[in-house]
This record gives structure tokens, sequence and C-alpha cells, in this order.
């Protein structure tokens, strides 16, 4: 192909009369004095007999390259020095060997394609395209990923200019590697949707959040089987507060088995947990900066904040229509919410027969439920691809916040539950994240992951504290249930004294809004679990 290219043809269309055929003339071929001519191992046959014999055009490939003398220089040098490349160039001059077999090892992976090989001016191609041996690889590919763009835009460039076994495999291990791809990436694709599981009866299950409007704070709580929710005012933000208004709807309604929450506070604090316990349900709390594991509960805010901003456009009671809202049928249920949860309907403003005022029970709502979950799980479900599970040790960047761009290094210290894991960062600190918002890298792990913690002791080991702490599985509450038993672990940590001190100057905490979190004069002077 290379021979012809410096040519210009001309197609003729002839009659099948004037086509002959090749197989009568060729056992009746005319002896010709032929002599064989080699240029660099380019074998060709020349008729000497032919006025055009001497009308020999040799197609130096280097002369079409674009690269420099020394560029250039350095690949021939690395050309001859690699002796896979040697061997190859051997063969090209003598000719591959019919079967694959035949080839040495080192060389066999180029027998596919043996039609294409060329050699000229010490440099071995492939069609057009440069056959770079093993010295130089390295170096080609930081130049093809020298702009960081994508692992596949990166193989296409190189697929037009260079080639060398295993060439595309050798990019992405370099490319998943690359410190600035891993901290500046796209989101990544939503995962397969897991469902809640559907509960037997009414305030059975129950789903909790905060929410602002008009500048004022309120506390909606939801029902996962009946869709009614209440919403609350609130004062203040803090556990009493949230505790108390949970306590009047558990004693007008009952308590339910599970409650639903986020990680922000009060949810986790130590007064919610008492409450949990005193009241003797399961509190489970989804990962951290995923709502979509509480949707029930992130849908019913943004109703209500829908019916709140109406209401205050059209001057109208808000109450009234939080109270027609609630005795709207479901669509594909065709039972309003609160005849789900209280077996009638509700007087409002409108006339309604005194028969429909009547308790009448409610069949059917469970399977109607069900094929509604179906039905959303199929049309989500079509653009999502299910994520790989991650197991301890595994080395993640993890998804910035939106007062950042980077994306963090870390190490994964455990799974908690499916799609649910907790990871300690380069700070040291400790998260828990969806498995949405952690992906996998092939870097080298941050360096707390090789440094032995009984080493560090071992430095001055003259300040030894002993703490006791209370750890209950969390898991994320669109996954399956986990043995919710708590368990009492009482530690020493041996704490060098010097280094305590410079440890938690270098390391802030921040807030979910990004404020570095001070600890108060008051406690300066002692070594507090903020340092620990």
């Amino acid at each position: 192909m290379l021979r012809l290219q410096k040519y210009d043809f001309t197609v003729v269309y002839k009659k099948g009369s004037l086509m002959f055929m090749a197989d009568t003339l060729s056992p009746a071929y005319l002896p010709h004095d032929r002599q064989l001519i080699t240029d660099e191992g380019q074998v060709l046959m020349i008729d000497m007999r032919s006025p055009t014999a001497i009308d020999i055009e040799t197609i130096q490939m280097v002369e079409h390259l674009s690269i420099s003398q020394q560029r250039l220089a350095e690949l021939k040098q690395a050309t001859s020095k690699d002796t896979c490349m040697s061997k190859l160039m051997q063969l090209i001059r003598q000719g591959l060997p019919p079967s694959k077999e035949d080839v040495p090892h080192s060389v066999r992976e180029y027998f596919t394609f043996r039609d294409e090989l060329a050699m000229q001016n010490g440099v071995v191609f492939k069609g057009e395209r440069v056959v770079v041996p093993a010295g130089i690889r390295g170096n080609i590919m930081e130049r093809i990923h020298s702009s960081h763009i994508g692992v596949q835009g990166c193989i296409r460039r190189a697929k037009e200019l260079v080639y060398w076994p295993n060439m595309g495999q050798e990019i992405i291990d370099l490319v998943s590697k690359c410190e600035t791809c891993n901290t500046l990436q796209q989101d990544q694709s939503m995962e397969p949707l897991i469902s809640h599981h559907i509960p037997t009866r009414p305030w059975e299950k129950l789903g909790c959040d905060l929410f602002e409007f008009d500048q004022k704070d309120f506390l909606i709580t939801v029902d996962y089987n009946s869709d009614f929710f209440e919403v609350d005012r609130l004062h203040s933000k803090k556990a009493p507060e949230i505790n108390k208004k949970l306590k009047s709807h558990l004693a007008r309604h009952g308590i339910p088995n599970q409650i639903i929450s986020d990680n922000s506070p009060p949810f986790n604090s130590e007064a919610f947990r008492k409450f949990s316990d005193n009241y003797e349900f399961e509190h489970v709390t989804s990962s951290p900066r995923y709502p979509h594991s509480n949707g029930k509960v992130e849908s019913a805010v943004k109703i209500a904040k829908k019916l709140m901003t109406k209401s205050l456009h059209a001057q109208t009671d808000p109450y009234l229509a939080l109270l027609d809202w609630r005795n709207v049928p479901t669509e594909g249920i065709g039972f309003s919410p609160v005849q789900r949860l209280f077996s009638r309907r509700t007087k409002t403003k409108l006339p309604t027969a005194s028969t429909l005022l009547q308790p009448k029970t409610v069949n059917g709502v469970s399977d109607k439920i069900a094929c509604k979950k179906t039905k959303q799980a199929y049309y989500f479900n079509r653009g999502t691809n299910e994520l790989p599970a991650l197991k301890e040790g595994d080395v993640v960047r993890v998804k910035p916040t939106k007062f950042d761009k980077q994306w963090k290094k870390a190490v994964i210290e455990q799974q908690v539950d499916v799609r649910s894991y907790e990871l300690r960062t380069e700070d040291g600190s400790n998260l828990r994240r969806n498995r949405r918002h952690l992906r996998k890298s092939h870097e080298a792990p941050p360096l707390f992951v090789d440094t032995d913690m009984a080493e560090r002791n071992q430095l001055e080991p003259d300040l030894c504290v002993e703490r006791t702490s209370a750890e209950t599985p969390m898991r994320n509450c669109t996954d399956k249930p986990v043995d919710q038993t708590s368990s009492k672990t009482t530690e020493r940590v041996q704490i060098p004294a010097q280094t305590t001190r410079q440890s938690s100057e270098t390391t802030k905490k921040r807030t979910s809004r990004g404020r570095v979190i001070k600890q108060p004069s008051r406690f300066r002077g002692y070594l507090t679990n903020y340092e620990l």
C-alpha cells in the first residue's frame, strides 16, 4: 500500500468479453530476466527490459514524520538498544516465518499484522504509525496525556500516531494514577434504585427532617405508609425541642418501629439517642450528603414548602391548605393520606356527604404502593449503572462539597452497609459516605496508611488516657437492615505528649458550611475529645 501511494489511478470500465482469465495465462508467462533489488528491507522485482525500469522511487517515511531531528535521533537510539526491536528489524529484513510458532516469543505479538510492518532508517513502522520501543514509551504516554484529556481521548489520539503492544491498557493505567485527573473530575453516574420496604401498617416507619421557610425553622415528620406528614414550627433546632415535638406526635399516633433521619444535628446528638432508647424505636441515619436515601421526607418537604409559599402569596390560611392536601386521593393508589392513616376522611370546607366521613377500612394499599414503586424503579434505572463494591483498604477519592472542587484522597475503613462506607481522609478525619460519593482510585495510599499506630505510640508513651465508646452500627436507610446491637468497648489510647497539641492545630475541623470549628477558651489547657 505504501508503494502504491505515489501513483494516481484512473478507473476504466471494461466489458466482460475483454476481461481475460488469469488462470489461463498464468502457466504461459513469458520468460524475462529479473533482478532482485533490495533497498533497506524493501524487496522489489524489476523487469530490466522495461523502458521504465530506471524510474524507481523510494518512499522515505521518516521525511513524512512531524518530529524534530533530536527526537528522531532519540527514537533511533532507543530502537537500536531495544533487544526486542532489534530482533523485529532482523525478521523484517529476512521476512517473518509463515507460522506463528516459528516466530520468537518476544516479537510474537507483531505476527498478526506482519504485512503492515516496515523498517526504514532505523525506525520501525506499522503502516504509517511509528512502533515505539520500550525505553521511551513512558515519555510518549506523558506527552499524550500532557493536556489531561480523558482516557478514551488519549487512546484515540495514540492510535492515530504510535503503536506498541498493550498500548491501550498502559495508557489506562497511567491516566488512572494521574493526580490531577483524580483530583478534578466529574460526578459518577446514578446507581439503580433501592426502594424502602413497604410498611405493613400506618405509622410503622417515619421520616424526619428540618427545613427553613421564610427565615423560620420547621420540623417535618412523614409516614412512609400513608404519606401523611406533620409540620411543626421550631424556636430552636436543639435536641430537646425536636424531642418535644416528636413526643406529641407519638402520644397521638403511637410509637413507630423505625424513624429515619440524616446525620445532622440534632439527630446525631446524645439526647436524641436517649430519646430513641426510652421510647424503644430504631433510629436509622442515612449517608451524609445523600438525601436520596430518605427521599420520602425530601418529597414531603417539597410539598410543604410549595403549600406554604402559595398560601403566603395568596394571603390564605396554610393550615387549611394542608387540610385540603391531606384529603386529596393519591395518584395510582386511590386513597388520600388521611384515609390511609385514620381509615376515614376528615371534614373540610367543601360540602361532603356524611357517609363519606364514616370510618371505612382501606384495603389493597400495599399492593398499589408496590406497583407504584416498581414502575418508579423501572424508569429510574434506565440510565443508571451499578458501581462495584469497595473493600477495606481500597484507596478512593471523595466527592467534594459545594465549597470545594477537589476530590479528596481517602482509604476505606469498613463497610457499614450496602452502599455505605466509613473512610479515613488524608488529614486523619473519619467520614461516612455513600458509594456514589466514592470513586475508586489506583493511586498510592496516603502516608498515614503506611505508618503503624503502635510505632507512633512508642515515641513517647508518657501520656495514656482511657475512654469508653458506645458504637452503634448505622446503615443507609435504603439498604437491608443490619443488627443494631450496640457494643461498649474500653480501649487504652497512647498519645504522645508533644505531638498531641501539634496535630490538633494542623488538623482543622470544619462545619458543613466550611467554617473552622474553634475550641472554646475555657477548654484550653485541657486534653479534650476534640484533640483525641
